[in-house]
């Protein structure tokens, strides 16, 4: 019996559903009762003190637990309410007003991504949208041929990954090493013009959810 099976009991929902939407909303662990009610207590007991006895740092705390699982260091992970968040969050740090204003990205992100991109024209920034041929998948190539020197950024959330993991399913039979492979391999030929054009690249992790 696979030893993870243990943990299944643990999400209600599982006992009567196929519960298949994590990138959206998880299905709720049994012990987000007890959290919940904690929190709840503090904010009941300790009102707007709550934020200097543990509030303020929560986020970080969290950041730093999700940064083991992936092997970032402490510090390392910013949480934010959802991926189109995180966009702006970054977006806010660069300036369009110059030569360098373009934007790369692909026409598979999420909706409210792509509008507020398409917003930021309004800033200065040229946006160009690579198109998936086929509505699985962006060929690397074709990406690597958009961006040129006048580009700025790159967004990328879960398209890269979902492009990377279909290719290599394609191309070998043992689909979780060759992903695995394949995810460096496309970052590495990401970031190869940027090192040429000094541009910033800024992948989002696909962990946040849109």
């Amino acid at each position: 019996m696979d030893e993870l099976l243990k943990w299944r009991e643990e999400f209600p929902i599982l006992a009567r559903a196929t519960y298949m939407i994590s990138n959206s909303l998880g299905a709720m662990p049994r012990g987000v009762y007890d959290c919940m009610r904690e929190y709840a207590d503090a904010w009941a007991t300790r009102g707007v003190r709550a934020w200097e006895e543990g509030w303020w740092d929560m986020a970080v705390r969290v950041g730093d637990r999700i940064g083991a699982l992936v092997g970032a260091a402490p510090g390392d992970i910013s949480l934010h309410q959802n991926v189109t968040l995180t966009q702006a969050v970054i977006a806010s740090c660069f300036d369009f007003c110059g030569p360098r204003n373009k934007v790369v990205m692909v026409d598979m992100e999420f909706p409210s991504i792509l509008y507020f991109y398409q917003e930021q024209q309004s800033r200065g920034a040229r946006v160009e949208i690579v198109k998936s041929e086929d509505g699985i998948r962006i060929p690397l190539e074709k990406l690597l041929a958009a961006i040129d020197e006048q580009t700025l950024l790159v967004p990328i959330s879960y398209v890269l990954f979902r492009s990377s993991c279909i290719w290599t399913r394609a191309q070998s039979s043992n689909a979780r090493t060759a992903s695995a492979r394949s995810s460096s391999w496309t970052f590495s030929r990401l970031r190869a013009p940027f090192r040429s054009t000094r541009a910033s690249l800024a992948p989002i992790s696909p962990s946040a959810a849109s």
